[in-house]
Protein backbone atom coordinates (compact mmCIF):
# COMPACT_ATOMS: atom_id res chain seq x y z
CA UNK A 1 0.00 0.00 0.00
CA UNK A 2 2.77 2.41 0.57
CA UNK A 3 4.49 1.49 -2.48
CA UNK A 4 1.59 2.20 -4.52
CA UNK A 5 0.59 5.57 -2.58
CA UNK A 6 4.57 7.01 -2.90
CA UNK A 7 4.00 5.60 -7.03
CA UNK A 8 0.71 7.75 -7.35
CA UNK A 9 2.44 10.87 -5.00
CA UNK A 10 5.23 10.92 -7.28
CA UNK A 11 3.60 10.42 -10.13
CA UNK A 12 1.14 13.79 -9.32
CA UNK A 13 4.62 15.72 -8.48
CA UNK A 14 6.22 14.91 -11.63
CA UNK A 15 2.91 15.56 -13.92
CA UNK A 16 2.33 18.73 -11.97
CA UNK A 17 6.07 20.01 -12.72
CA UNK A 18 6.27 19.00 -16.38
CA UNK A 19 2.76 21.04 -16.67
CA UNK A 20 3.91 24.16 -14.71
CA UNK A 21 7.21 24.22 -17.05
CA UNK A 22 5.01 23.71 -20.02
CA UNK A 23 2.60 26.45 -18.99
CA UNK A 24 5.55 28.97 -18.04
CA UNK A 25 7.12 28.53 -21.23
CA UNK A 26 3.75 29.46 -23.45
CA UNK A 27 2.70 31.71 -21.03
CA UNK A 28 5.89 33.72 -21.82
CA UNK A 29 5.62 32.74 -25.60
CA UNK A 30 2.00 34.07 -25.91
CA UNK A 31 3.11 37.69 -24.05
CA UNK A 32 6.69 37.62 -26.07
CA UNK A 33 5.38 37.12 -29.64
CA UNK A 34 1.62 38.90 -28.53
CA UNK A 35 -0.35 35.89 -29.96
CA UNK A 36 -3.99 36.58 -30.46
CA UNK A 37 -5.16 34.24 -33.18
CA UNK A 38 -7.58 31.82 -30.95
CA UNK A 39 -6.59 28.56 -32.87
CA UNK A 40 -3.11 29.46 -31.74
CA UNK A 41 -4.37 29.89 -28.18
CA UNK A 42 -6.11 26.85 -28.37
CA UNK A 43 -3.24 24.97 -29.66
CA UNK A 44 -1.10 26.34 -27.11
CA UNK A 45 -3.16 25.60 -24.22
CA UNK A 46 -4.06 22.49 -25.53
CA UNK A 47 -0.72 21.16 -25.30
CA UNK A 48 -0.24 22.13 -21.65
CA UNK A 49 -3.58 20.04 -20.72
CA UNK A 50 -2.16 16.75 -22.49
CA UNK A 51 0.96 17.38 -20.88
CA UNK A 52 -0.77 16.91 -17.47
CA UNK A 53 -1.66 12.85 -18.50
CA UNK A 54 1.04 11.96 -20.72
CA UNK A 55 3.16 9.79 -19.25
CA UNK A 56 6.22 10.48 -17.42
CA UNK A 57 9.18 8.98 -19.19
CA UNK A 58 7.88 10.64 -22.76
CA UNK A 59 10.90 11.35 -24.07
CA UNK A 60 12.59 12.63 -28.00
CA UNK A 61 15.57 13.66 -29.23
CA UNK A 62 14.44 16.99 -29.77
CA UNK A 63 12.42 17.34 -26.62
CA UNK A 64 12.72 19.76 -23.90
CA UNK A 65 13.74 17.11 -21.53
CA UNK A 66 16.53 16.01 -23.33
CA UNK A 67 17.67 19.28 -24.33
CA UNK A 68 17.68 20.00 -21.05
CA UNK A 69 19.60 16.83 -19.99
CA UNK A 70 22.54 18.17 -22.46
CA UNK A 71 23.08 21.47 -21.58
CA UNK A 72 21.15 22.66 -18.48
CA UNK A 73 22.09 22.27 -14.76
CA UNK A 74 20.83 18.91 -13.24
CA UNK A 75 17.61 20.37 -11.75
CA UNK A 76 15.38 17.96 -13.47
CA UNK A 77 17.46 15.24 -13.89
CA UNK A 78 16.63 11.48 -12.89
CA UNK A 79 19.06 8.76 -12.26
CA UNK A 80 19.69 6.16 -14.44
CA UNK A 81 18.78 3.55 -11.91
CA UNK A 82 15.33 3.19 -12.26
CA UNK A 83 14.71 7.56 -12.72
CA UNK A 84 14.83 8.84 -9.07
CA UNK A 85 14.37 12.44 -8.72
CA UNK A 86 17.42 15.27 -8.33
CA UNK A 87 18.00 16.71 -5.30
CA UNK A 88 16.19 20.12 -6.21
CA UNK A 89 13.22 18.28 -7.51
CA UNK A 90 10.49 17.40 -4.43
CA UNK A 91 9.75 13.58 -3.92
CA UNK A 92 8.04 11.54 -1.17
CA UNK A 93 11.06 10.62 0.46
CA UNK A 94 12.15 14.30 0.57
CA UNK A 95 8.81 14.85 2.42
CA UNK A 96 9.17 12.34 5.15
CA UNK A 97 10.25 12.99 8.36
CA UNK A 98 14.28 11.96 8.85
CA UNK A 99 13.52 10.30 5.21
CA UNK A 100 13.45 7.34 6.94
CA UNK A 101 10.75 4.60 4.60
CA UNK A 102 8.47 4.17 7.88
CA UNK A 103 7.60 8.42 7.46
CA UNK A 104 7.69 8.54 3.85
CA UNK A 105 5.33 5.86 3.46
CA UNK A 106 2.84 6.83 6.15
CA UNK A 107 2.80 10.56 4.74
CA UNK A 108 2.53 9.01 1.21
CA UNK A 109 -0.63 7.27 2.40
CA UNK A 110 -1.25 10.65 4.54
CA UNK A 111 -1.44 12.59 1.01
CA UNK A 112 -3.07 10.00 -0.90
CA UNK A 113 -5.88 9.97 1.35
CA UNK A 114 -6.49 13.47 0.90
CA UNK A 115 -6.05 13.42 -2.88
CA UNK A 116 -8.80 10.95 -3.04
CA UNK A 117 -10.70 12.81 -0.92
CA UNK A 118 -10.39 15.85 -2.98
CA UNK A 119 -10.94 13.90 -6.59
CA UNK A 120 -13.90 11.97 -5.13
CA UNK A 121 -15.42 14.98 -3.88
CA UNK A 122 -14.95 16.97 -7.42
CA UNK A 123 -16.57 13.85 -8.87
CA UNK A 124 -19.25 13.70 -7.56
CA UNK A 125 -20.03 17.59 -8.10
CA UNK A 126 -19.16 16.99 -11.61
CA UNK A 127 -21.57 13.86 -11.82
CA UNK A 128 -24.38 15.46 -10.17
CA UNK A 129 -24.14 18.57 -12.44
CA UNK A 130 -23.79 16.03 -15.89
CA UNK A 131 -26.87 14.19 -13.95
CA UNK A 132 -29.06 17.57 -13.69
CA UNK A 133 -28.07 18.32 -17.63
CA UNK A 134 -29.15 14.85 -18.55
CA UNK A 135 -32.51 15.14 -16.57
CA UNK A 136 -33.54 18.42 -18.66
CA UNK A 137 -33.08 16.89 -22.06
CA UNK A 138 -35.24 13.83 -21.01
CA UNK A 139 -37.57 16.35 -20.03
CA UNK A 140 -37.34 18.57 -22.83
CA UNK A 141 -39.67 18.10 -25.70
CA UNK A 142 -37.67 17.92 -29.45
CA UNK A 143 -37.67 21.09 -31.44
CA UNK A 144 -40.52 21.81 -33.94
CA UNK A 145 -40.76 21.20 -37.47
CA UNK A 146 -39.52 24.27 -38.53
CA UNK A 147 -36.64 24.15 -36.12
CA UNK A 148 -35.24 21.05 -37.04
CA UNK A 149 -35.27 21.90 -40.96
CA UNK A 150 -33.03 24.72 -40.33
CA UNK A 151 -30.90 22.35 -38.05
CA UNK A 152 -31.01 20.07 -41.13
CA UNK A 153 -29.54 22.88 -43.63
CA UNK A 154 -27.23 24.10 -41.36
CA UNK A 155 -25.60 20.43 -40.62
CA UNK A 156 -25.40 19.69 -44.23
CA UNK A 157 -23.78 23.40 -44.50
CA UNK A 158 -21.22 22.47 -41.89
CA UNK A 159 -21.07 18.70 -43.64
CA UNK A 160 -21.67 16.71 -39.99
CA UNK A 161 -22.90 13.23 -40.55
CA UNK A 162 -23.14 12.36 -36.39
CA UNK A 163 -26.86 12.55 -35.83
CA UNK A 164 -28.07 15.82 -33.92
CA UNK A 165 -31.20 16.64 -31.99
CA UNK A 166 -32.42 19.75 -31.16
CA UNK A 167 -34.63 19.96 -28.46
CA UNK A 168 -37.04 22.61 -26.13
CA UNK A 169 -36.95 22.42 -22.07
CA UNK A 170 -38.87 24.93 -19.55
CA UNK A 171 -35.33 25.74 -17.62
CA UNK A 172 -34.31 29.10 -18.42
CA UNK A 173 -30.77 28.54 -19.42
CA UNK A 174 -28.63 29.73 -22.39
CA UNK A 175 -28.38 27.04 -25.62
CA UNK A 176 -25.83 24.59 -25.21
CA UNK A 177 -24.53 21.36 -26.60
CA UNK A 178 -23.86 17.85 -25.16
CA UNK A 179 -23.10 14.46 -26.13
CA UNK A 180 -20.49 13.45 -28.31
CA UNK A 181 -21.64 10.22 -30.86
CA UNK A 182 -25.27 11.88 -30.93
CA UNK A 183 -25.23 15.01 -29.81
CA UNK A 184 -28.27 17.11 -28.32
CA UNK A 185 -28.38 21.15 -28.95
CA UNK A 186 -31.00 22.26 -25.82
CA UNK A 187 -32.44 25.77 -25.80
CA UNK A 188 -34.99 27.21 -23.74
CA UNK A 189 -38.38 27.64 -24.68
CA UNK A 190 -38.39 31.20 -23.66
CA UNK A 191 -35.69 31.69 -25.91
CA UNK A 192 -37.51 30.15 -28.93
CA UNK A 193 -40.05 31.85 -28.62
CA UNK A 194 -38.87 35.29 -28.24
CA UNK A 195 -36.13 35.12 -30.82
CA UNK A 196 -36.42 36.16 -34.35
CA UNK A 197 -34.89 33.19 -37.47
CA UNK A 198 -32.23 35.40 -37.33
CA UNK A 199 -31.28 34.87 -33.54
CA UNK A 200 -32.09 30.88 -34.14
CA UNK A 201 -29.45 30.69 -37.02
CA UNK A 202 -26.74 32.63 -35.07
CA UNK A 203 -27.60 29.57 -32.48
CA UNK A 204 -27.26 27.01 -34.87
CA UNK A 205 -24.44 27.85 -36.42
CA UNK A 206 -22.56 28.40 -33.20
CA UNK A 207 -23.49 25.01 -31.51
CA UNK A 208 -23.12 23.06 -34.72
CA UNK A 209 -19.31 24.49 -34.83
CA UNK A 210 -18.54 22.43 -31.57
CA UNK A 211 -19.99 19.81 -32.85
CA UNK A 212 -17.96 19.60 -35.93
CA UNK A 213 -14.73 20.52 -34.19
CA UNK A 214 -15.58 17.90 -31.41
CA UNK A 215 -15.55 20.17 -28.54
CA UNK A 216 -17.23 17.63 -25.91
CA UNK A 217 -13.98 15.72 -26.23
CA UNK A 218 -11.77 18.28 -25.14
CA UNK A 219 -14.18 18.78 -22.37
CA UNK A 220 -14.20 15.33 -21.59
CA UNK A 221 -10.14 15.71 -21.33
CA UNK A 222 -10.77 19.34 -19.41
CA UNK A 223 -12.93 17.73 -16.58
CA UNK A 224 -10.40 14.84 -16.52
CA UNK A 225 -7.43 16.86 -15.86
CA UNK A 226 -9.53 18.78 -12.96
CA UNK A 227 -10.21 16.02 -11.47
CA UNK A 228 -6.95 14.23 -11.15
CA UNK A 229 -4.79 17.13 -10.28
CA UNK A 230 -7.59 19.75 -8.78
CA UNK A 231 -4.67 20.85 -6.32
CA UNK A 232 -2.94 22.81 -8.82
CA UNK A 233 -3.74 26.14 -10.54
CA UNK A 234 -2.29 25.23 -13.43
CA UNK A 235 -4.50 22.87 -14.60
CA UNK A 236 -8.00 24.88 -14.06
CA UNK A 237 -6.29 28.25 -15.50
CA UNK A 238 -5.54 26.00 -18.85
CA UNK A 239 -8.70 24.43 -18.66
CA UNK A 240 -10.10 28.57 -18.59
CA UNK A 241 -7.87 29.97 -20.93
CA UNK A 242 -8.52 26.98 -23.70
CA UNK A 243 -12.43 26.78 -23.22
CA UNK A 244 -11.90 30.94 -24.09
CA UNK A 245 -10.14 29.98 -26.98
CA UNK A 246 -12.38 27.10 -28.16
CA UNK A 247 -15.43 29.93 -28.08
CA UNK A 248 -13.63 32.64 -30.30
CA UNK A 249 -12.56 29.85 -32.77
CA UNK A 250 -16.28 28.35 -32.94
CA UNK A 251 -17.24 32.20 -33.33
CA UNK A 252 -14.77 32.18 -36.47
CA UNK A 253 -15.66 28.79 -37.32
CA UNK A 254 -19.29 29.86 -37.42
CA UNK A 255 -19.32 33.02 -39.46
CA UNK A 256 -16.71 31.43 -41.71
CA UNK A 257 -18.76 28.05 -43.17
CA UNK A 258 -22.24 29.93 -42.72
CA UNK A 259 -21.34 32.72 -44.66
CA UNK A 260 -23.64 34.81 -42.10
CA UNK A 261 -22.00 38.10 -42.32
CA UNK A 262 -20.31 38.84 -38.62
CA UNK A 263 -22.80 42.03 -37.78
CA UNK A 264 -25.14 40.18 -38.31
CA UNK A 265 -24.56 37.48 -36.09
CA UNK A 266 -22.88 39.28 -33.53
CA UNK A 267 -26.60 41.56 -33.50
CA UNK A 268 -28.28 37.85 -32.99
CA UNK A 269 -25.87 36.67 -30.07
CA UNK A 270 -26.37 39.77 -28.45
CA UNK A 271 -30.25 40.01 -28.74
CA UNK A 272 -30.37 36.37 -27.99
CA UNK A 273 -28.26 36.88 -24.15
CA UNK A 274 -30.77 40.05 -23.64
CA UNK A 275 -33.04 37.35 -22.67
CA UNK A 276 -32.99 36.76 -18.92
CA UNK A 277 -31.42 33.61 -18.38
CA UNK A 278 -28.32 31.51 -16.54
CA UNK A 279 -25.61 29.78 -17.95
CA UNK A 280 -24.78 25.76 -18.37
CA UNK A 281 -24.07 24.16 -15.21
CA UNK A 282 -20.46 25.06 -15.30
CA UNK A 283 -18.55 21.58 -14.74
CA UNK A 284 -20.91 19.67 -17.16
CA UNK A 285 -19.70 18.33 -19.81
CA UNK A 286 -21.27 20.91 -22.30
CA UNK A 287 -20.26 23.58 -24.22
CA UNK A 288 -22.39 26.56 -23.88
CA UNK A 289 -23.40 29.90 -26.22
CA UNK A 290 -21.54 31.89 -23.47
CA UNK A 291 -22.14 34.26 -20.51
CA UNK A 292 -23.27 37.57 -21.76
CA UNK A 293 -20.45 39.42 -19.66
CA UNK A 294 -17.39 36.91 -20.09
CA UNK A 295 -15.06 38.08 -22.73
CA UNK A 296 -17.49 39.20 -25.39
CA UNK A 297 -15.46 42.11 -26.71
CA UNK A 298 -12.44 39.61 -27.07
CA UNK A 299 -15.14 37.20 -29.03
CA UNK A 300 -16.16 40.13 -31.12
CA UNK A 301 -12.69 41.45 -32.09
CA UNK A 302 -11.61 37.51 -32.89
CA UNK A 303 -14.08 37.21 -35.12
CA UNK A 304 -13.28 40.81 -36.82
CA UNK A 305 -9.18 40.38 -36.83
CA UNK A 306 -9.04 36.34 -37.42
CA UNK A 307 -11.90 35.02 -39.42
CA UNK A 308 -11.33 33.70 -43.07
CA UNK A 309 -8.15 33.19 -42.45
CA UNK A 310 -5.85 31.77 -45.63
CA UNK A 311 -4.70 28.33 -46.40
CA UNK A 312 -1.15 28.61 -46.03
CA UNK A 313 -1.83 30.74 -42.38
CA UNK A 314 -3.97 27.51 -41.47
CA UNK A 315 -1.08 25.69 -42.13
CA UNK A 316 1.48 27.70 -40.13
CA UNK A 317 -0.84 27.48 -37.28
CA UNK A 318 -1.11 23.48 -37.44
CA UNK A 319 2.81 23.48 -38.81
CA UNK A 320 3.70 25.63 -35.63
CA UNK A 321 1.58 23.20 -33.06
CA UNK A 322 3.04 19.90 -33.82
CA UNK A 323 6.43 21.71 -33.75
CA UNK A 324 5.98 22.85 -30.65
CA UNK A 325 4.13 20.08 -28.99
CA UNK A 326 7.80 17.65 -30.31
CA UNK A 327 9.50 20.21 -28.25
CA UNK A 328 7.06 20.70 -25.23
CA UNK A 329 5.24 17.85 -24.47
CA UNK A 330 8.26 15.21 -24.05
CA UNK A 331 9.65 16.29 -20.99
CA UNK A 332 11.77 13.25 -19.87
CA UNK A 333 15.73 13.39 -20.56
CA UNK A 334 16.43 10.49 -23.13
CA UNK A 335 19.84 9.37 -21.38
CA UNK A 336 20.05 11.66 -18.67
CA UNK A 337 23.06 12.61 -16.75
CA UNK A 338 24.03 11.26 -13.23
CA UNK A 339 22.14 13.62 -10.77
CA UNK A 340 22.24 14.47 -7.38
CA UNK A 341 22.71 11.50 -4.92
CA UNK A 342 19.37 11.70 -2.03
CA UNK A 343 19.71 9.92 0.98
CA UNK A 344 16.95 7.29 0.76
CA UNK A 345 15.85 3.73 0.87
CA UNK A 346 15.79 3.80 -2.69
CA UNK A 347 19.62 5.33 -2.84
CA UNK A 348 20.48 2.79 -0.28
CA UNK A 349 19.64 -0.39 -2.07
CA UNK A 350 21.28 1.58 -5.53
CA UNK A 351 24.86 1.69 -3.32
CA UNK A 352 24.04 -2.08 -2.77
CA UNK A 353 23.47 -3.09 -6.12
CA UNK A 354 27.05 -1.72 -6.88
CA UNK A 355 28.44 -3.21 -3.96
CA UNK A 356 27.18 -6.56 -4.68
CA UNK A 357 28.19 -5.85 -8.61
CA UNK A 358 31.91 -4.92 -7.38
CA UNK A 359 31.98 -8.43 -5.33
CA UNK A 360 30.85 -10.47 -7.98
CA UNK A 361 33.38 -8.73 -10.48
CA UNK A 362 36.02 -9.94 -7.80
CA UNK A 363 34.60 -13.37 -7.99
CA UNK A 364 35.25 -13.04 -11.57
CA UNK A 365 39.07 -12.45 -11.90
CA UNK A 366 39.58 -14.69 -8.72
CA UNK A 367 37.82 -17.51 -10.71
CA UNK A 368 39.81 -16.61 -14.03
CA UNK A 369 43.02 -16.86 -12.03
CA UNK A 370 42.58 -20.21 -10.66
CA UNK A 371 41.69 -21.62 -13.99
CA UNK A 372 44.69 -19.54 -15.37
CA UNK A 373 47.10 -21.31 -12.92
CA UNK A 374 46.03 -24.89 -13.50
CA UNK A 375 46.44 -24.66 -17.04
CA UNK A 376 49.94 -23.30 -16.37
CA UNK A 377 50.55 -25.57 -13.95
CA UNK A 378 51.57 -22.91 -11.55
CA UNK A 379 50.85 -24.15 -7.64
CA UNK A 380 54.04 -23.38 -6.96
CA UNK A 381 53.32 -20.49 -4.01
CA UNK A 382 51.22 -23.19 -1.85
CA UNK A 383 48.10 -20.88 -1.17
CA UNK A 384 45.27 -20.42 -3.51
CA UNK A 385 42.00 -17.72 -3.18
CA UNK A 386 39.01 -19.48 -3.77
CA UNK A 387 36.28 -17.29 -5.41
CA UNK A 388 34.18 -16.67 -2.35
CA UNK A 389 37.70 -14.92 -1.15
CA UNK A 390 38.47 -17.26 1.53
CA UNK A 391 42.50 -18.50 1.03
CA UNK A 392 43.54 -22.31 0.92
CA UNK A 393 47.23 -23.36 1.86
CA UNK A 394 48.74 -26.28 1.25
CA UNK A 395 49.21 -28.79 4.98
CA UNK A 396 52.85 -28.29 4.91
CA UNK A 397 53.22 -24.39 4.43
CA UNK A 398 51.39 -21.65 6.07
CA UNK A 399 52.66 -18.69 5.39
CA UNK A 400 52.80 -15.62 7.42
CA UNK A 401 50.20 -13.10 7.78
CA UNK A 402 47.59 -15.43 5.82
CA UNK A 403 44.70 -16.86 7.47
CA UNK A 404 44.26 -19.91 6.00
CA UNK A 405 40.56 -21.11 6.13
CA UNK A 406 41.69 -24.37 4.67
CA UNK A 407 44.15 -26.99 2.97
CA UNK A 408 44.43 -28.58 -0.17
CA UNK A 409 46.46 -31.25 -1.70
CA UNK A 410 46.82 -31.85 -5.49
CA UNK A 411 44.49 -34.28 -5.61
CA UNK A 412 41.75 -31.26 -4.86
CA UNK A 413 43.01 -29.36 -7.50
CA UNK A 414 40.25 -30.88 -10.12
CA UNK A 415 37.73 -29.90 -7.06
CA UNK A 416 38.94 -26.75 -6.89
CA UNK A 417 38.95 -25.65 -10.53
CA UNK A 418 35.02 -26.87 -11.03
CA UNK A 419 34.39 -24.23 -8.05
CA UNK A 420 36.16 -22.20 -9.93
CA UNK A 421 34.41 -23.09 -13.33
CA UNK A 422 31.07 -22.71 -11.17
CA UNK A 423 31.61 -19.21 -9.47
CA UNK A 424 32.69 -17.87 -12.71
CA UNK A 425 29.28 -18.68 -14.41
CA UNK A 426 26.76 -17.35 -11.82
CA UNK A 427 29.30 -14.64 -10.68
CA UNK A 428 29.40 -13.38 -14.50
CA UNK A 429 25.52 -13.92 -14.56
CA UNK A 430 24.93 -12.08 -11.52
CA UNK A 431 27.48 -9.20 -12.99
CA UNK A 432 25.15 -8.51 -16.06
CA UNK A 433 21.87 -8.52 -14.11
CA UNK A 434 23.38 -6.06 -11.93
CA UNK A 435 24.66 -4.15 -14.32
CA UNK A 436 21.86 -4.04 -16.51
CA UNK A 437 18.98 -3.94 -13.84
Amino acid sequence: MADIAKALIEWLLWQSLYATVAAAVIFGLIGALRIRDPRWLMGLWAIVLLRFLLPTDFAMPWGIGSIWDQFGPAVLDQRADGGEIAASVPSVERLGVGGGPVASGSLAIFLTLIWAGGALGLFFIVLRQQLKTSRLLRRAAPAGQEVRDRLRHWQRKFDIDRPVHMVVGDAKLLPFTTGLLSPAIFMSRQHLETIGRDELDAVLVHELAHIRSWDVAWLYIERLVQLLFFFHPVAWWATRQLSQARERCCDIQAVNMSNIKATLYWESVLNLLQVPANSSPRLAIASSLGRPARSLRDRIDAVRFHSHPHTRSRLAVYAGIMGLSTFLLPMAPIAGRAAIPLPTAKNDLAQSKQSALRTANDRVLRAREILDRYNRGDFGDRVITRPNGEAICAPDSWPAGVTCKGVFSRKDIGQLVWEAEDSLVKAERTAALLANP
